[in-house]
């Protein structure tokens, strides 16, 4: 099958695979090297886990190492690199304490990634999680007169601005890179109406030669940067930034082949929820769906994005049990 009018892109090289790639690298992330942030808990301990869970060699991002409020004893207590190690290897998982609102600290993190945790000199997958909740201890979280600037200018802070450091600081590093094919871009068959063949200004060369990219950035955003939520203002309006520098990202980047999107996730049974939801806002009312998500629900998102979808970015995902679709 061939496809024609293709013209050659100035950013253009042959992608290359990674040099461990498995017999099942449609399906592996062995050889590729990830950032994640926010991982002690939550949404950032589930992505980092099954990253590596498929090969990845992780970098670790928090301020503190682990959830606090643990036994010593129970698996939660667990650095998330070293449950990395312990699950999948020595040299798979590695931890930098590094504060996300400070560039310099961020593009150091990059840099560690690169030349320590990779030895092929290169950052494949960013995911930028680390956040904080949108309700201000001991504030009465009626709306926003209750809601002081310095609280709300904090979330934007952390929220937003972390994430637009994590993605100068990846866009920087990955605009360095060769470009590399996907898992999934292993994994072509004709039989499956799969394109093998181009016509580039008059010369067929093979499909996968104008496939691959320079690394995919992932951003966290929330169905609140989608939709009001509930006495929230600061929150919701640092996830709508978040929103919108991804898919500004997503089209600035696009011819140098790096993937940028972001996953909006819903309701899940994390400790990021914080406070019992009040009954006037019910699980029924909030998530069609009969239960809540799970931070597995999102790592899986991540993984899509991060192996299956090279040709996806600028994309809004959200992940929510159908509570956007109310």
């Amino acid at each position: 099958m061939t496809v024609t009018g293709i013209p050659v892109p100035p950013s253009h090289s042959t992608p290359t695979t990674p040099s461990s790639s498995p017999s099942s690298s449609a399906l592996s992330l062995e050889g590729r090297r990830a950032i994640v942030t926010g991982t002690s808990s939550g949404l950032g301990r589930s992505i980092a886990l099954r990253l590596a869970q498929l090969g990845c060699v992780v970098v670790c991002c928090d301020l503190v190492p682990s959830q606090r409020g643990y036994p010593a004893d129970s698996i939660h207590s667990i650095p998330t690199h070293e449950l990395i190690e312990r699950n999948n290897g020595k040299g798979q998982g590695f931890l930098c304490p590094v504060d996300m609102t400070n560039y310099e600290a961020v593009s150091a993190l990059v840099d560690f990634a690169v030349g320590t945790a990779s030895p092929r000199g290169r950052l494949d997958i960013m995911v930028n999680n680390a956040g904080i909740g949108g309700h201000e201890e001991g504030s009465p979280n009626q709306g926003i007169h209750t809601e002081r600037l310095d609280f709300a200018a904090k979330v934007m802070q952390v929220n937003w601005g972390g994430v637009w450091n994590g993605t100068r600081a990846a866009a920087t590093q990955m605009l360095k890179q060769s470009i590399e094919l996907f898992p999934s871009d292993l994994d072509i068959s004709p039989y499956l109406g799969d394109v093998d063949q181009i016509d580039v200004q008059g010369q067929i060369v093979p499909a996968v030669e104008y496939r691959g990219s320079r690394g995919t950035i992932i951003n966290m955003g929330s169905i609140h940067g989608l939709v009001a939520g509930p006495c929230k203002p600061a929150y919701s309006a640092a996830k709508s930034a978040v929103i919108n520098l991804t898919r500004n990202v997503a089209l600035d980047y696009a011819r140098d082949r790096i993937n940028c999107n972001c996953i909006c996730p819903g309701y899940c049974a994390v400790n990021m929820l914080g406070k019992p939801i009040a009954p006037e806002i019910s699980v029924r009312r909030i998530c069609p769906w009969p239960h809540l998500g799970a931070a597995r629900d999102i790592a899986r998102a991540v993984i899509y994005l991060a192996r299956d979808a090279p040709w996806t970015t600028g994309a809004v995902m959200a992940v929510d049990g159908g509570t956007t679709a109310m």
